[in-house]
């Protein structure tokens, strides 16, 4: 026999001997009991360190998303101020004019005819050739008189006004053709500037229906409507491009007045407004001037 045969069989003897010194009852429960040890459980101290940091991982990935979510409407009220402008520009240059509005929520004009204006004219190419606006569904909004068409208060002309109030002595200006932004916010009481809830009052602001006079059909969250603001000023060429405006209240629906300076002609100067210039505010609206 060689040697690696001898050292084989030298081998399987020794683990024969060590098997038969164990009667089987012996081995088979030192067998259970090293499975239980490898199968056991965490301990409590090891699955408390572990929901913890899948608490941190989770809240990580929800702040996340809300920051994309939050980037991603404020792109697609950008996307939609582009197309608004655009739509406005081709009705001027269409009819020369803007149709008198009682507020500047009212984007009317872009989906039927004014009756101030004409009908189209193929020979002088002039006239209103709607809609202006395609892939926009235009909805009812209940909105505060207070806020005029050129961006100034009807209590006040000197000042600001604000959307969510009613003039003294005024009302609230019921279904008016408007869009919304895609910021979602509850309507607020008359005065109040944000709400949690939604209205508790008769006199409820930014309040949405899908049609005209139906209460049934209200929409208790919904967006706040584009503003656009000094459109007159497009005919006046007097007037420093970029007067004319439109406005979305941001993400926290606010309205806070931009303070762009239209006499400015240095367009260096962080105050000149001009075409695809969004200009600054003193909150988070979003303001694209025209021209």
């Amino acid at each position: 026999m060689s040697l690696a045969n001898k050292h084989n069989a030298f081998l399987k003897r020794s683990v024969q001997l060590n098997t038969d010194c164990f009667p089987k009852s012996v081995r088979d429960a030192a067998f259970r009991k090293a499975v239980f040890r490898y199968q056991g459980g965490f301990t409590l101290l090891e699955m408390i360190v572990v929901a913890a940091l899948l608490l941190v991982v989770a809240g990580g990935v929800v702040t996340s998303f809300r920051d994309v979510g939050s980037d991603a409407s404020e792109q697609a009220a950008r996307f939609q101020m582009q197309q608004l402008g655009e739509a406005i520009e081709a009705y001027y240059a269409d009819n020369d004019t803007i149709p008198t509005r009682t507020t500047p929520a009212d984007l009317s004009f872009l989906f039927t005819k004014p009756a101030s204006a004409a009908d189209w004219n193929m020979d002088y190419r002039r006239g209103w050739r709607g809609p202006y606006l395609s892939g926009h569904k235009y909805l009812y909004v209940d909105i505060g008189d207070d806020l005029t068409v050129n961006g100034r208060s009807e209590d006040d002309s000197s000042i600001h006004g604000e959307p969510n109030l009613i003039a003294a002595g005024g009302d609230v200006i019921e279904s008016v053709v408007a869009i919304a932004d895609p910021f979602y916010h509850y309507p607020v009481d008359d005065g109040v500037n944000r709400s949690t809830d939604g209205c508790n009052t008769a006199d409820c602001l930014f309040e949405w229906r899908k049609t005209k006079d139906d209460d049934s059909t209200l929409l208790t969250r919904f967006g706040r409507p584009y503003l656009a603001i000094d459109l007159e000023n497009l005919q006046d060429s007097s007037i420093v491009p970029g007067a004319a405006r439109l406005v979305s209240l941001g993400s926290n629906g606010i309205y806070e007045p931009n303070d762009c300076d239209y006499t400015e002609i240095d367009d260096s100067d962080p105050d000149f407004c001009h075409q695809d210039l969004l200009c600054s505010s003193s909150g988070d609206d979003i303001v694209l001037c025209l021209r």
